[in-house]
């Protein structure tokens, strides 16, 4: 299925008239046709197409106008969905656009197996608090072998964040955002290089690893002034010189025909936390102990104020 920008542009156009969310849609061209240009290379018109984590369903409703078939998975729990009447807008946007938006957590996910075409990760795996594994293997189960699994994610070492850690500033979410921050903290917690990608995916098993590093945040940025422009220029040309200075990594990779699931290894954990090791003082099994690291020892379920009771009784 060949796909061109035009064809992206007029999908794009489209879609804008209907937004409900007037701006949030501004410089966000560049991104979807870096994502349509990857999985359009694969698919043919009418794939199954998953996405996970869709927020108001801007690129899943783009994905629809071109031909796809778009499943989208979000909790609509972002602090802005739940203002107003906000869930309900992007809901009923997503039925116009013929977008099977299905209100649930990625974590765990629950959708058909072997059964898309592409899933795809969108500035998502940065917000996990945990783990991408359980993540990671889902979304690929839902794949049909040779399927592609798509990540968009920030990249961690870019050009702009180097410089904020030069000059002593943080590279991390604003403090003030973290400090301030009211309900469930839904900003990014990890963000990832191209290096930790492939080294996940390999994990992972995936074949046919490939990996574009792109500037799409910084022209996502609104440019309120002449001198903000100018800025955005002179790091577009700086950053293109070392592909690993620009902002965010497109990566992808292959579901082969005989994967199987990654499952978590105590073994590995306590080789990257050897301090597991050398307090392991009751020698426990591997599978004891993964239990008890997974919180799954019975002594971890004792009411606090019990344990208080306890020990003031003894």
């Amino acid at each position: 299925m060949t796909l061109s920008k035009s064809d992206v542009l007029k999908a794009f156009l489209d879609i804008q008239q209907d937004f409900p969310f007037n701006g949030y849609l501004n410089g966000r061209l560049k991104k979807y046709n870096s994502i349509v240009s990857v999985i359009s290379a694969r698919l043919t018109d009418g794939s199954n197409v998953l996405s996970l984590g869709s927020g108001p369903c801007d690129l899943e409703a783009i994905l629809a106008k071109l031909g796809f078939n778009v499943v989208a998975i979000d909790d609509l729990s972002e602090h802005w969905h739940l203002i107003g009447n906000n869930r309900q807008r992007i809901i009923e946007f997503a039925k116009r656009s013929k977008v099977d938006l299905r209100i649930q957590s990625v974590c765990p996910l629950v959708a058909e197996q072997n059964y898309f075409d592409a899933v795809l990760l969108i500035d998502l795996i940065e917000h996990l608090d945990n783990s991408p594994r359980e993540l990671l293997n889902n979304a690929i189960a839902c794949l049909k072998p040779n399927g592609i699994l798509l990540i968009l994610t920030p990249n961690a070492v870019s050009l702009i964040k180097r410089l904020k850690a030069i000059f002593g500033k943080s590279s991390q979410t604003n403090i003030d955002l973290l400090y301030w921050n009211i309900g469930q903290y839904r900003f990014h917690t990890r963000e990832f290089t191209c290096a930790e990608l492939k080294k996940v995916a390999a994990y992972h098993n995936l074949i046919s690893i490939r990996y574009e590093m792109k500037n799409i945040l910084v022209n996502t940025i609104e440019h309120k002034s002449c001198y903000m422009h100018i800025a955005a220029l002179f790091y577009n040309n700086i950053s293109g010189m070392y592909p690993n200075f620009r902002d965010t990594i497109l990566f992808s990779g292959i579901k082969p025909s005989n994967w199987m699931p990654t499952p978590y290894s105590i073994h590995e954990f306590k080789k990257t936390y050897p301090i597991l090791d050398k307090y392991s003082l009751d020698d426990q099994t591997d599978s004891i102990l993964a239990n008890e690291v997974k919180g799954e020892n019975p002594l971890n379920n004792i009411d606090p104020y019990l344990i208080k009771k306890l020990l003031a009784d003894s």
